[in-house]
Formats: C-alpha cells, structure tokens, sequence
C-alpha cells in the first residue's frame, strides 16, 4: 500500500502560511513614504506653503511628477552644495523616505537617527521612532525593533497605533509567548486589518507547535470578523485616517478567509476531527487561487473516515489541472491509492501508468527550465528589461509572464525573490542612468574639445598678424580715397570720378598735347590741330562735369560701406585680442575627466552587483526547480514501484 505523509504535508503547509503570511505583512508595511513627510513637516494644519529654495522647489517637482530618483539625485546635489537652507530637514527627511521606500535601509536608518535630535514635538519624535522599529521589524531584527518601541512615549496618533500594536504582538508571537501577544492584540480595534492578520499569525504559530484546536478557534476568529466598506460604526474606529481607514474587502478578504478555511481544515486532520475537516475545505471558493489545497484536504479527510468514493471525487477533479501544482502531483498517486482501497487493481494500474507518463513529462520540463536557467542570461528569461522603468515606491509586485512562470510559482510569490528581483531591476534602472550620465559627459567633452580646437585656430598667432596687416591695408586704402575724394571737390572738374575708357581718352588728350608742343617748337604749323584737341577736350571735360555728382554721390556710398565694415573688423579683431583673457580654464575638463572616471567605477560596482543578484536569482530559481524535480522523481519512483507490485499482484493471481 502507497503511504501518503500527509501530516508533514501539514507542518509544511503551515510553515509556508507563516512566511507567505510575512510576506503579505510586509507588503503592507511599505507605506508610501509620502505619508511619513506629511507626518512630519505637517504637524500644524495643512496650508499653503511658499518654497524659499529653489532646488527644494526642483526636488518636489520631480517628487509630484512620480520621478522619485530624480528628486532623490536633486536632493542629494542640494545636500552637497548646502543651497536649501530654508529647507534643510523637510528636503532630509524626504531623502530618509525615499531611502527607505527604495529598500536602502541602512541609509533611511542613519538619516532618521540625525533627525531624531533635532524633533522638539514628542510626536514627531514618535512616528520617527516608530519608522525605524518597522524597518527592523522588516528586516527581522527584533532587539532593534523593542528598543525602537521601547523610545515611543505615550501612545501614537490613531493613524499608527493599530500597526504598532500588531508589530507588538508578532513579536511576541515569534518568541512563542502567544498570552502576552494576545493582551497586546486585545487593544487593536476590531475593524482594524491589522487583526485579521494577526489571527491568521497566531493559528499559524498554534499549528507549529501541535496546538491544533487552538489553532483552528484562531483561524475561524477571522471568518467571523465582518468587514463592511460603509459601516454605521466607521466614525468610532480609532483609526479612521489615512491607511488605518482601510478595511479587508473584496478579493483580499476573501482570499485570506479562504487561507483561514484551508488552514482550520488541516488543524481540523491534525486533531483528528475529519468531518469539521470537511465542513471546513468545502468553504473554500472554488475559484480560489488556492482551491487545490482545500480539494486535497477534503480528499485526505474523507480517506482518513475510509469514505474512499467520497475522497475520488475531489481528487479526479483535480488531478485535471496542471501538474506544476504539488497538490494535483499528489493526486495523481492518490486516485489509484483509492481504487486499490476500493478492490480495483485494474483501475489502479491504468492511473499509476498515467501518472509515471506525466510526471516523465513534466520532468522532461523541469530538466529543460534547469537547463535554462543554468545557461542563459536571467534578465532574458525572466523579461526583467520589460520591469526596468517600474519604480520600486510603487510597490507593484514583478510577475513575469512566460514558458518558466508556472514552474517558480511557490519561488515568486516569496519576499526574498520579490526583493530579490527588485534589486535586479533597480540595479538595471541605475545602469540605466548611469549609461545616460557617461554619455552626456561625452557629449560634454565633446563640446570641451571642440571648444578647444577653435581657441587654437583663432589664437594662432600667425593667423593674427595676416588678420591685423589685412586691415591696416584695408585703413590705409580708405585713406587713399578719401584723399583722393577731396581733392575732387577741389578740382571741381570731375576728371578724378571717370571711368576706365574714359581714362584712356584722357591720356589720349594728354599725349596728343604734348605732340603738338613738341611740334610747335619745331615750327611745323598746328594751329588746326591745336584748335581740334582743344575742342575734344572740352567734350571731355564738360562729360566728366555731367557725371561728376553721381559718381561722386556713389563714391560715398561706397565709402560709408567700407567705414562700416572696417569699423566691424576692428571690433572682431579687438575680441581675438582679447580672448586670451578670457580663456575658460581647463580645470573644467580635468572635472569631466574625474567625472568621467567616478561613473565608469559606479558602473564597474553596478555590474558586479547586477551580476551578484542575478546569480542569486539562478541559484533561488534552481534550487527550487531541483526541489520540484525531487519531489517529483519520488513521486515517479512510487508509481513506477506500486506498477510493479500490482503487475507481481496479478501474476501471482495468474499462476493460482
């Protein structure tokens, strides 16, 4: 006969409801941190407040435009260059809450212990003193955790009180000291969700240690707990601000009563009571998302009553789901294990053959994700890059979607791979942004160096000189034909504004003159020919007269152009003089440089780390594969032994 350990079974389910349960606590201690700024700076009435330093101003831009490490770099830039004098603690404290709600808690801690001095309201020191004691509580330091409390004077306002007695009592209950736990859970409001929880702690911790009826009154507390979103009682729940308004409805509720359900049904087999066991599972939704551990529950209580077709029914149905799930793994040994106890070997047989083939085959999965998960990049399979820009303050859990989800079900739901995971994609988000700050610091000393090379072009010494002889040549023609323009107006006679070809008839004239002097001289007779030059030159002179205003009037033109651009090339050349003065020192690319070198050491960090938490991922991811794969193994083993026995069973039957 196949043995099923179902009462291990039980311990490790209610092991597993303790941590699951821690992890859902634990999400709902990662309160925005929004709330603890608003808790400190706003202890007067909330009013209009005017921003006194514009980089605070910059940081709550980027706060309310969810840019949360855009405001925490603002931030810390602030710090560095002491420019937010007016608000120094608000913009502190605000890093503190970030610090904290990015998981750097360390960081939050050191932060809040330099602001703990400085609070004259004794409940602002509260709340301080209780942040700190839910960041040891998160992190599992308990001493930590009552010295934190312990500093609390008084009681907390009503918006923490709640919390802070249920952090109490789960102390308490982790040093198994359940009477002093439940006085203190006596004080938390019975609206409070803070109670629910703490139920479902304490008949976890009861079932641990075999206290199993006990258990069961604390898991059956919860289903009688009545949440109600519009409650005539509402205004007397001391808690009725802020998170404490929160009631359990809808499907967290349900979800955690179909918990209680199961768990009181195990505690119920646990305590030997198989038919409250019953009552129990068949309590459980059957769209639940943990239905298959109440149908196997049901299953093992009717078995234990050796109701066997009572227990085939449950179980057929969920062998039908998917064989990921170890509750329908075990079903597929437990139906034959009923048709054995019903005198059906045949029927037996048929469902251990079926249940070796699927768990070859999906032992043939397993070895493949394993496989996978051994060789290729884990960001690539579990589409990590698709989380990169979630923002860790909203607290949104990372559900990937592929062919290896199913098979780590049990792993992702855990806070360790949950954080773990968190930590990949903040890293990768860093990488992120540390890729943009190298590449504009590239781009920066690309500027820098180009920069650079037009000093060197327009300092060239050389270069200058030309520039300065080509001007001085440029004045001393401007000079030449003012000069020139002067004598004009003297001469009157226009001559000095001819053309080119009328030049050429000018020479003309003139050479023609001296010819005849010259044959005057010799007494040649030229009186007619004097006569002729004379008249021609009288056409040329009255020509040159007619022309003589325009040209002249274009001449000035032309001269007040050349006025304008020499006036500008002095300027330009008064501005190369000067640039040697007002050369940008260098000092700022050696900055680039160490800029440049301190992100290339951020990034070296950053890949170790990435690679770090990635490796952590595999082996988290393995090692729960190969848990998978060893249960199953043993599950194969058993079938491939009860085939075995029942083909030895038959030949024996033969053979008499």
């Amino acid at each position: 006969m196949t043995q099923f350990p179902f009462l291990s079974k039980l311990i490790a389910f209610f092991l597993d409801s303790v941590l699951s349960k821690c992890s859902a606590v634990s999400k709902c201690l990662q309160w925005s941190f929004l709330f603890i700024i608003i808790s400190f700076s706003m202890s007067k009435p909330l009013v209009a407040q005017e921003v006194q330093d514009l980089r605070y101003g910059v940081v709550l831009y980027h706060y309310y435009q969810q840019s949360y490490f855009d405001a925490l770099t603002e931030t810390l830039v602030g710090e560095e260059r002491d420019d937010m004098s007016f608000h120094r603690d608000p913009a502190k404290l605000l890093r503190g809450g970030m610090s904290l709600s990015y998981g750097m808690g360390v960081q939050a801690e050191t932060i809040f212990n330099e602001l703990l001095d400085g609070l004259e309201s004794e409940a602002d020191r509260n709340r301080a003193w209780f942040y700190l004691a839910r960041l040891y509580y998160q992190r599992d330091e308990s001493e930590r955790v009552y010295k934190a409390l312990d500093n609390i004077e008084g009681q907390l306002q009503k918006d923490l009180q709640q919390e802070y007695l249920f952090i109490k009592a789960n102390l308490l209950l982790r040093e198994n000291k359940l009477a002093e736990a439940d006085e203190v859970a006596e004080s938390i409001n019975k609206r409070s969700p803070w109670l629910a929880y703490y139920y479902f702690n304490r008949g976890s911790k009861q079932a641990v240690i075999g206290e199993w009826q006990a258990a069961v009154d604390s898991f059956e507390s919860i289903n009688g707990l009545a949440f109600e979103e519009t409650d005539a009682n509402a205004s007397e729940f001391e808690g009725a601000n802020d998170d404490s308004k929160k009631v359990l409805i809808g499907e967290e509720f349900d979800l955690l009563k179909d918990r209680a359900y199961i768990a009181a049904g195990y505690s119920l087999l646990g305590a030997a009571d198989y038919s409250s066991a019953i009552d129990s599972f068949i309590k459980v939704r059957l769209e639940s998302p943990i239905v298959n551990k109440a149908l196997l529950g049901y299953g093992w209580s009717a078995v234990q009553q050796e109701q066997y077709q009572l227990a085939l029914s449950p179980w057929q149905a969920l062998s039908k789901g998917s064989l990921i799930d170890s509750s329908v793994q075990e079903s597929l040994l437990a139906i034959p294990y009923i048709y054995e106890k019903l005198s059906s070997p045949a029927s037996a047989l048929e469902q251990y053959l079926r249940a070796e083939t699927l768990f070859e085959q999906e032992l043939v999965k397993l070895d493949a994700a394993i496989r996978l998960f051994n060789s290729d990049n884990v960001g690539d399979i579990l589409l990590l890059d698709q989380d990169i820009n979630t923002d860790w303050v909203a607290n949104e859990d990372y559900l990937p979607i592929n062919d290896q989800a199913p098979y780590l079900t049990e792993l992702i739901i855990k806070d360790r791979f949950q954080n773990v995971i968190k930590n990949v994609v903040d890293i990768a988000r860093m990488n992120n942004f540390l890729s943009g700050a190298s590449t504009r610091l590239s781009a920066l000393q690309g500027i820098l160096d180009t920069q650079q090379l037009v000093w060197e072009q327009s300092l060239n010494q050389s270069q200058r000189d030309t520039y300065h002889q080509r001007y001085q040549q440029l004045s001393s023609l401007h000079q030449q034909i003012k000069q020139q323009q002067l004598l004009a107006e003297q001469e009157g006679d226009g001559r000095r504004y001819v053309t080119e070809e009328e030049q050429e008839l000018w020479d003309i004239v003139d050479h023609a003159t001296q010819l005849i002097e010259v044959f005057d001289q010799a007494n040649e007779g030229v009186d007619d020919e004097r006569e002729q030059l004379r008249l021609y030159r009288g056409l040329l002179v009255w020509e040159a007269s007619e022309q003589a205003p325009v040209r002249s009037w274009d001449v000035k033109q032309e001269m007040s152009e050349l006025e304008q651009l020499i006036s500008e090339t002095r300027e330009q050349l008064e501005v190369l003089d000067g640039l040697d003065a007002n050369r940008y020192d260098a000092a700022f690319g050696n900055r680039i440089i160490e800029q440049q070198q301190q992100v290339e050491r951020q990034q070296n960090l950053v890949a170790a780390a990435l690679l770090q938490a990635e490796n952590e991922i595999r082996q988290l991811a393995i090692n729960d594969l190969q848990q998978q794969h060893l249960r199953l193994s043993n599950y194969l083993g058993q079938a491939k032994l009860a085939v075995a026995r029942l083909y030895d069973s038959a030949s024996e039957d033969y053979a008499e």
